[in-house]
């Protein structure tokens, strides 16, 4: 993502920040493109209200961050009706394709890999962020 001449990279206001009047975390650009050099990663792209505002990799992520910022919302209504707890990764597998989708913080992760991609390692590197984001989701799970 291209910043204009001054803008602090770690802070960029989003367009629907401006209703919200408030200033969005942008994630750690370097732990984005670890992810997306992962084997079988496609694309990365953070999206706030289906709004994409960090991306890496090739995919039309207008149109991805807008579909998974439904799909999260589908998720967090039925974990909430079966009163599973609140929703730490969503992952749809297709026989050509496989998404993660992880909260952080106000922004929400989607990931877009290969069908043949092994989802461990990003899966552990999506919960470091989530972890560094304050997400419940990011909890370390060794220590219980």
């Amino acid at each position: 993502m291209k910043f204009p001449a001054g803008t602090d990279r770690e802070i960029m206001r989003s367009p629907r920040a401006e209703v919200a009047n408030r200033d969005l975390r942008l994630l750690d650009e370097a732990r984005l493109i670890k992810i997306r050099n992962q084997p079988g990663v496609i694309a990365v792209s953070a999206f706030f209200e289906g709004f994409p505002v960090q991306s890496v990799g090739d995919e039309d992520f207008d149109h991805v961050a807008a579909l998974a910022e439904d799909f999260m919302r589908a998720g967090a209504k039925v974990a909430c009706e079966l009163g599973i707890g609140s929703v730490d990764q969503l992952i749809l597998e297709t026989s050509q394709n496989k998404y993660i989708i992880a909260p952080c913080g106000d922004l929400s992760l989607c990931v877009l890999t290969r069908s043949d991609a092994q989802l461990g390692l990003i899966r552990v590197l999506l919960r470091g962020i989530q972890m560094e984001c304050g997400v419940p989701g990011g909890r370390d799970h060794t220590s219980s």
